[in-house]
């Protein structure tokens, strides 16, 4: 017999790290909605925190040792020396301020990986889906991340609008993350939907 021959069933809710998206217009109240959750630690990577009392990773206005990562071989690194830092040891929350600044790195390590210049230039647009798999090796880093911190881990990202055709009518308007978003004869790169797969709470903050 198995070593499941003679369990039962355990009800229940399990905790594990909170994941999140945070998104809307610049100046909704992103930054300040993170900022309520105590003990939690910014990496932003563009400076608007720079208002915001926040505890911070780097400094966004540094270009010394501590500037902000500007790669997305180095914001992989940052993830693994948090986790390994003594310092972070029982970090509440950690926020990367700006999914839309690590999609454009992504997008130019996709390029460099196909050595070209930019993602439109390459060939049968192969760089596409290389931004893809790069999004899903990030959000793998950001759950290995919270296995060994057991912090929970948001982001945050502008929208951006854009006009969708209705064959029943005029075109409407919609919105999403700023995000890459790429569609093909045969298929769609979307990184907001591989990243709104992986989070639990997916939050769009607008104005009225």
């Amino acid at each position: 017999m198995g070593r499941f021959a003679a369990s039962i069933p355990i009800k229940g809710r399990l905790r594990s790290p909170e994941r999140g998206l945070i998104w809307g217009p610049p100046g909704v109240g992103k930054t300040d909605t993170l900022a309520q959750i105590p003990g939690a630690v910014f990496v932003d990577l563009h400076g608007s925190t720079s208002k915001v009392d926040v505890s911070r990773v780097c400094d966004p206005w540094s270009v010394g040792e501590a500037r902000p990562p500007q790669t997305f071989e180095e914001l992989r690194e940052l993830l693994q020396d948090l986790a390994a830092n003594p310092h972070y040891k029982g970090l509440p929350a950690l926020v990367l301020e700006g999914a839309d600044d690590i999609d454009l790195m992504i997008q130019r390590s996709a390029a460099q990986d196909h050595n070209s210049p930019s993602l439109d230039a390459i060939q049968w647009k192969a760089g596409y889906p290389t931004v893809i798999r790069k999004w899903q090796e990030l959000l793998a880093d950001f759950a290995s991340f919270q296995g060994k911190t057991g912090a929970a881990l948001w982001m945050t990202s502008n929208d951006r609008t854009f006009s969708v055709p209705n064959p029943d009518g005029p075109e409407y308007l919609a919105y999403s993350p700023n995000l890459f978003y790429k569609v093909s004869e045969k298929n769609c790169y979307n990184a907001s939907q591989e990243i709104s797969r992986w989070c639990d709470v997916v939050l769009y903050l607008t104005i009225e």
